[in-house]
């Protein structure tokens, strides 16, 4: 069974580029220092940029 047979090229593309890879990695290393934020602040965030 070829291992690329079931991904898709957008999923493809995404895990060969080094920038995407780059990015995914500094957002890990922010949670692992617990610099997150819940999902009600993302909602309160994104709606008030929604409102302007």
């Amino acid at each position: 069974m070829d291992p690329l047979e079931d991904i898709d090229e957008e999923s493809l593309a995404l895990s060969t580029n080094r920038t995407f890879l780059d990015i995914i990695e500094r957002s890990w290393e922010q949670v692992r220092a617990g610099n997150t934020i819940s999902l009600e602040e993302m909602k309160r965030f994104v709606l008030d940029l929604e409102e302007d």
